[in-house]
């Protein structure tokens, strides 16, 4: 089961959401740009899994690819070519949104499964960005709605996955926060059946 992660733009919660999936689905995690999941916390790193591979030369098993670009690297339309699923995150920002659209045109056609995954937006926002994606894209597609919240700032300042931090009981807002980790976890069982029928 390999997992590829995309989108043109940075900011729009592409690092937080790769890493968090890998660390809370025990795969690997690999990243072609250098991030907070990479770093290392008292001399240890943050996810023992993760690894920085700017050239994308290799593809494996039980892994989460957080792609940064792929402009003139053929090796990540390969890897995305063999992904099970493609993992599009975007916020409201029009060039996250633009970014998110390019994403699944280019690399969708080589993947039968996309998911979108919205951050940041109340309901009738993400509404509204789901209608413009779908009609702008060719492919069918799952979404996912992460409203607003403040979690993101924990998986980067310490490294938890959004399933560590909500076993933690790590919330800003309990009602929001607990909109959060269920929509989250749409995301796992949607990735986890992927596998399940990858696997009969």
């Amino acid at each position: 089961m390999t997992v590829a992660v995309a989108n043109r733009k940075g900011g729009v919660g592409k690092s937080t959401t790769s890493y968090s999936l890998a660390v809370d689905l025990g795969y690997g995690y690999i990243s072609n740009q250098k991030n907070f999941a990479l770093e290392k916390k008292q001399g240890k790193p943050i996810y023992e899994f993760a690894r920085y591979d700017e050239e994308m030369e290799d593809i494996y098993e039980r892994c989460v690819y957080d792609f940064a670009g792929w402009e003139n690297n053929p090796k990540v339309l390969h890897i995305a070519k063999e992904s099970d699923i493609l993992i599009v995150p975007t916020t409201d920002d029009i060039d996250g949104i633009k970014g998110a659209i390019s994403a699944i045109n280019e690399l969708g056609q080589h993947c039968k499964n996309i998911a979108v995954v919205i951050i940041n937006v109340p309901r009738d926002e993400f509404n509204e960005i789901k209608k413009s994606i779908e009609k702008n894209s060719k492919f069918e597609l799952h979404f996912t709605h992460i409203p607003n919240t403040k979690i993101a700032r924990y998986i980067k300042k310490d490294g938890k996955s959004y399933m560590q931090l909500k076993k933690e009981k790590r919330f800003t807002n309990w009602w929001t926060d607990s909109g959060v980790f269920r929509e989250y976890e749409t995301l796992l069982k949607k990735i986890n059946s992927i596998q399940e029928e990858k696997g009969k």
